[in-house]
């Protein structure tokens, strides 16, 4: 295995009406990381690369860029909606590389792993 090679991979979406889509997809994002986390397959401060997208047919983004969450889920998603532009969000994607580490026996060797979380929305934040 080559250690920079991503070694996990998921993507799922849900429509749950009435939940706020940006803490859902950073709440599911931050839950499966921890998780791998208390296995050791993801170590360290996690970047979050995080794209919402506006609803409707030529759909444009209504936000785009990385956060490093310090806090809550609430709060790294209220630090997302002050940044967003204004429009109906069609949906929120998420994605988290970290680092974690994996023992074969004669030692630890470190690999890359990429989790992605995305769902549909049909709410305006904001």
């Amino acid at each position: 295995m080559i250690a920079s090679t991503p070694v996990a991979r998921w993507t799922w979406g849900d429509f749950v009406e009435d939940a706020d889509p940006l803490v859902r997809c950073l709440g599911d994002l931050m839950a499966a990381r921890s998780v791998l986390a208390s296995h050791r397959l993801a170590l360290g401060a996690p970047t979050i690369r995080l794209a919402v997208s506006e609803a409707g047919g030529s759909a444009g983004t209504l936000f785009q860029g990385e956060l490093t969450p310090a806090g809550s889920v609430g709060e790294a998603a209220g630090a997302v909606r002050a940044a967003l532009r204004p429009g109906r969000i069609g949906s929120v994607d998420a994605r988290c590389t970290t680092v974690g580490s994996v023992s074969d026996g004669a030692g630890e060797i470190r690999v890359r792993a990429a989790r992605t979380r995305s769902g549909p929305a049909a709410d305006r934040l904001g």
